[in-house]
């Protein structure tokens, strides 16, 4: 069973939209309070989201652009007519849909299962992903350079995976461990996360591989380029 959430100050929206989808036999967790529904959303992973953009507290957008560097789930902006500005921001930031106000529930409903469904495809397409003479297989749980099979242990592979599935990119360590460990990074974590990556690059190097696709950048994170 998918896990949508709905943010939206709008209490009878919030009201419809929940009795539609449990209908359609969706689990939901809903919030008026949109500060109180980005603090569970960092907290606890969704299928998907229904998002408004106007709201006291923490507005749309900016609950988008934060839930975007952790997770990939789809978004759908609700949007009145007159906020076509924040709608091209908000695409341009990682939604995946828009719908207007006042909007038809039937295509909204529509629309988030033909995004819940790409997604599924998308990740099973991810199960294994090649870059340059790096592989990352997870239906096999083998990562390999070189066609050469490295030993890893649970938490590394995921260390790994997640580095894979953002190559070039910078994923910070507070991503990392939030990602691997699925819990809240504190200070003290930053060591944890180092530990690992030292150990994957004392494997890399006694496997006779050089590790230096392996970067990282201090201060920020790490990458694999």
């Amino acid at each position: 069973m998918s896990k949508i959430a709905i943010i939206d100050d709008d209490i009878s929206i919030v009201e419809l939209l929940t009795a539609c989808l449990v209908r359609e036999d969706y689990e939901v967790v809903s919030f008026v309070d949109s500060k109180k529904g980005l603090e569970y959303l960092l907290r606890n992973p969704v299928d998907g989201l229904i998002l408004d953009i106007m709201m006291p507290q923490v507005d749309g957008l900016s609950i988008l652009k934060i839930l975007k560097e952790k997770y990939d789930y789809p978004i759908i902006l609700l949007t009145a007519k007159t906020e076509q500005n924040d709608v091209l921001t908000g695409l341009y930031s990682g939604a995946s849909d828009y719908v207007k106000k006042p909007f038809d529930i039937a295509e909204l409903v529509q629309r988030l299962k033909i995004h819940l469904m790409n997604k599924e495809v998308h990740e099973n397409v991810l199960q294994s992903i090649t870059y340059r003479n790096l592989n990352i297989n997870e239906s096999t749980h083998e990562f390999s350079i070189n066609n050469h099979c490295l030993c890893l242990t649970p938490v590394e592979f995921k260390i790994m995976k997640t580095l894979m599935e953002k190559t070039n990119q910078v994923i910070s360590s507070e991503n990392i461990f939030e990602s691997v460990w699925g819990e809240e990074y504190l200070e003290k974590d930053s060591n944890t996360v180092s530990v690992h990556i030292r150990n994957i690059r004392t494997k890399i190097k006694q496997l006779g591989e050089d590790c230096s696709f392996l970067k990282t950048i201090w201060g920020v994170g790490y990458k694999i380029e």
